[in-house]
């Protein structure tokens, strides 16, 4: 009886040492920085490849629509500095638009423009009554 118990104690090891690894491993691949493009450029070679999320406003005059290559291409700017990004058709928000702040997500090439896989458009955080009175939001 002595030796049955030994294998539940060294099967329930092995199972919760494999969830234990799975857990980590799903954890560290989804774990991404979240910077401003200042702190970006400052850090830049060390961040090539990684997962990032970067935060800026949208240069207005940079939105390039290549509706044949199914990309969108644009500059994001803060704090004096400025990034070059390309987006693989996804699902562009449609508040998406130049001056608007955005947050994008994915990863910085070694050529230093940010190859991002989502766009999340911030809304205006200040209330416009005449925005709404007019139908139009934020």
């Amino acid at each position: 009886m002595k030796g049955k118990g030994n294998k539940f104690l060294i099967g329930g090891i092995i199972v919760f040492l494999a969830i234990g690894s799975l857990a980590f491993a799903s954890l560290q691949n989804s774990t991404s920085f979240f910077l401003t493009v200042s702190e970006l450029k400052q850090q830049e070679s060390s961040l090539y490849g990684k997962p990032i999320k970067v935060n800026g406003e949208v240069v207005p005059g940079s939105i390039e629509d290549n509706i044949g290559e199914r990309t969108l291409l644009f500059t994001i700017t803060e704090g004096g500095q400025s990034l070059s990004v390309v987006f693989y058709r996804g699902t562009v928000p449609d508040n998406f638009e130049a001056g608007r702040e955005v947050i994008v997500d994915g990863k910085l090439n070694t050529d230093g423009i940010f190859e991002a896989h989502t766009i999340m458009a911030q809304c205006p955080s200040k209330y416009d009554p005449e925005l709404l009175e007019s139908g139009q939001e934020g």
